[in-house]
């Protein structure tokens, strides 16, 4: 089976930038394992960066792991 795209959504994005998340190994493990694009939407973002930034975090990190991912951000 082949898949064109990846749908990404707020908790593996907050996963991947908060070490001590419970989640983090996995989230890291498994986008790292992903070769399909990641696709996500404007209000997954924007939850994502209210959480980051809500736990203490620099949510402008966000934004660089979605560059670095090329993460496509369609319109909700």
């Amino acid at each position: 089976m082949s898949v064109s795209a990846y749908i990404l959504d707020t908790g593996p994005l907050v996963a991947l930038l908060n070490r001590r998340d419970r989640y983090h190994a996995w989230a890291v493990r498994t986008v790292d394992a992903l070769e399909a694009p990641l696709i996500t939407c404007e209000p997954v973002v924007s939850e994502a960066w209210f959480l980051i930034r809500r736990g203490g975090g620099n949510p402008f990190r966000l934004l660089e792991l979605m560059r670095v991912l090329e993460v496509h951000v369609a319109p909700a």
